[in-house]
């Protein structure tokens, strides 16, 4: 019998950015991770669900390396067992010296029924965030 404390879980992956970008000032990252938790992503009696059981991530990183920090980070997660889908935007630029405008959204799909995010399989979100600095 298996207890809390005693299952295997590992995250792999790796970042490639080319830097100048079709030789411009501009930074693109290829992002990769593969996730693997043998808890599953059943509920069960002997081990607690982790809803990165076997799953593949692929993003990507843009940086624009100009004045206003102008910066875009997305990818999507994919559960290798029933394909369903976790996608990921995050952008984020200054406005002047005292402002920043940041966007984030998340979005569900594909959600199988058995999956552990299939409760909320309905709950994409979208936010809009200005942060003043003084």
């Amino acid at each position: 019998m298996n207890d809390y404390n005693n299952y295997y879980a590992y995250v792999a992956g790796f970042e490639f950015t080319d830097f100048g970008f079709a030789h411009g000032n501009t930074d693109l990252g290829w992002l990769l991770e593969y996730h693997y938790d043998e808890r599953g992503d059943q509920p069960g009696d002997e081990l607690i669900p982790s809803a990165l059981q076997n799953d593949l991530y692929l993003g990507v990183r843009w940086t624009l390396n100009d004045l206003a920090s102008t910066r875009l980070l997305t990818g999507v997660v994919v559960d290798l067992d029933n394909q369903s889908t976790f996608g990921n935007v995050e952008l984020s630029r200054r406005l002047g010296e005292l402002w920043t405008l940041g966007l984030e959204a998340r979005i569900l799909t594909n959600i199988d029924h058995q999956d552990l995010f299939y409760p909320i399989r309905k709950d994409d979100y979208i936010g809009i965030e200005f942060t003043r600095y003084y």
